[in-house]
């Protein structure tokens, strides 16, 4: 199939523009700064930005939802939060969003405003809860209430099949779009995955509960390029979804039918969990001109074995980008990663620049994952590996289990085969040596590829009575299956 509605030309030369590393920003610096009475208002701004000036990072996508309706730039529409930092910002005729786009355009830097589709942290603060007017004064949009949770997701989430909640989410986007001179919209849906009271109870969305979130998408599209013409600048739209579509469609959004409408321009694909490959979310981006974002989320594997530690480390972040990048994506999207000196922000925009660092490469660094909050089951979804600490693998009579282990260093379809452009070499075999759960200090499934041209295979002993001998190969291979999706991951919320 090919795309429906050709882009327009301006709007497709503005998607043309090079973003080696969209940063999602959660807008956590705007709101944790000194004294707002004191404090100059674009103190904030050095805290995660300013540092970037001159990185790879060539777009920040800024978030300012605080809940639904709720966020930390001046806004008639919704509600700005009773945050004493952002009223003294406000009080001086700024806000951190005008902010993040005057620094980002003095900059080079593009910015767009990431807005979270259902955003339920106060689910779990009530004093959050408490000052959200839309969601205090329209229980009957809400999924639950306080004490009683749904079975899926957070009490507090709204239910898009509520016209009013249809109609805020338009009507904020409209209002950025009239006031701020972002250069795109970011539909967060991973924050928070459950949009319809059906999936929040273990029933798949209906046909029409797909259409009433088409209409969403179909009315801010129709918003941004009324607003894109009226300033004479076209406005892009990124969505962050899961990364496939039937499951995206069991919860209620149309992910591949808004690509064919011509409604998206940019796809992040995978965030609190990871179902596909990157090669898949790339061809099914390709198949209608949609840019393709990898979204490389911080890890939450627990299990011990260091597991966060190394999957958190420069050398993984370096192997998930240049896997990203072997696979054809048009750039790195990164979240929930703050510190603006890491090494990382110059390296991992671009293969070439990754030629040559060290690397660890792991058979799964988000685990089976979950979403904050609760969301519908995705384990039946999963088509990759998944083999962690918290998920370990038993190791059957034979002593031997095949787990895909995806290498940028190898040649096509091999996981670590000779001639790579960082010389990798050598076999990623190894020994149930543990013969426990999937470990040593690598955490389970642990590959490093050395600048020098040396791999070794460290901690892919799969798990439950392997003994001393046995034996987990790692294979870059097409094949793969889930490793053990219906294992727990231990996980931490952040914001």
């Amino acid at each position: 199939m090919q795309r429906r509605h050709r882009r327009q030309p301006d709007r497709q030369h503005s998607l043309n523009r090079r973003r080696r590393i969209i940063l999602n920003n959660d807008g956590g610096d705007a709101t944790q700064g000194a004294d707002p009475g004191t404090a100059d208002p674009l103190d904030f701004l050095e805290v995660r930005t300013t540092p970037l000036a001159g990185s790879q990072v060539d777009t920040v996508s800024y978030c300012t939802s605080r809940g639904f309706g709720m966020f930390i730039h001046a806004t008639q529409v919704g509600q700005t939060v009773p945050n004493p930092a952002i009223a003294g910002m406000i009080s001086r005729g700024t806000d951190p969003l005008a902010a993040m786009v005057d620094y980002g355009h003095a900059h080079h830097m593009e910015i767009f405003w990431s807005m979270r589709m259902n955003d339920t942290h106060d689910g779990t603060r009530p004093e959050a809860f408490q000052v959200n007017a839309f969601k205090v004064d329209n229980p009957d949009c809400l999924l639950g209430e306080p004490g009683k949770r749904p079975r899926y997701g957070q009490w507090s989430a709204v239910d898009y099949g509520h016209p009013a909640v249809r109609s805020m989410a338009t009507a904020v986007v409209e209002e950025v779009c009239r006031h701020y001179a972002v250069d795109g919209i970011e539909l967060d849906f991973f924050r928070h995955p459950v949009f319809f009271r059906s999936t929040a109870t273990g029933e798949p969305a209906s046909q029409t509960q797909r259409q009433q979130m088409t209409e969403v998408i179909r009315e801010i599209d129709a918003i941004i390029r009324r607003e894109g013409d009226r300033r004479g600048r076209p406005f892009l739209l990124a969505v962050r979804t899961p990364d496939d579509v039937d499951y995206a469609a069991t919860i209620g959004l149309d992910l591949e039918g808004w690509m064919q409408a011509g409604l998206v321009d940019i796809y992040i694909p995978s965030a609190y969990f990871r179902l596909r490959s990157w090669s898949h979310s790339v061809h099914l981006g390709r198949r209608y001109d949609v840019r393709v974002y990898p979204g490389l989320s911080e890890t939450r594997v627990g299990g011990g074995h260091h597991a966060d530690r190394a999957r958190a480390s420069d050398e993984c972040y370096r192997a998930r980008a240049a896997n990203a990048w072997r696979a054809g994506a048009d750039g790195i999207y990164l979240f929930n990663l703050f510190d603006p000196r890491r090494r990382i922000w110059n390296e991992i925009g671009a293969a070439e620049t990754l030629n040559g660092k060290d690397k660890v490469y792991f058979a799964s660094v988000r685990g089976v994952g979950r979403a904050a909050g609760g969301a519908y089951p995705h384990e039946p979804f999963i088509r990759i590996p998944t083999l962690n600490p918290g998920a370990p693998l038993a190791l059957p009579p034979d002593g031997r289990q095949v787990v895909r282990l995806d290498m940028a260093e190898g040649g096509a379809g091999s996981a670590c085969g000779g001639g790579g452009e960082d010389g990798a070499r050598g076999d990623a075999y190894a020994g149930g040596r543990d013969g426990g759960d999937g470990g040593g200090d690598g955490g389970g499934g642990a590959v490093s590829a050395g600048a020098g041209g040396e791999v070794s295979a460290d901690g892919l002993g799969g798990g439950g009575g392997g003994g001393d001998g046995g034996e987990v190969s790692a294979d870059s291979g097409d094949g793969g299956g889930n490793g053990g999706a219906g294992g727990a991951d231990q996980a931490s919320e952040t914001e």
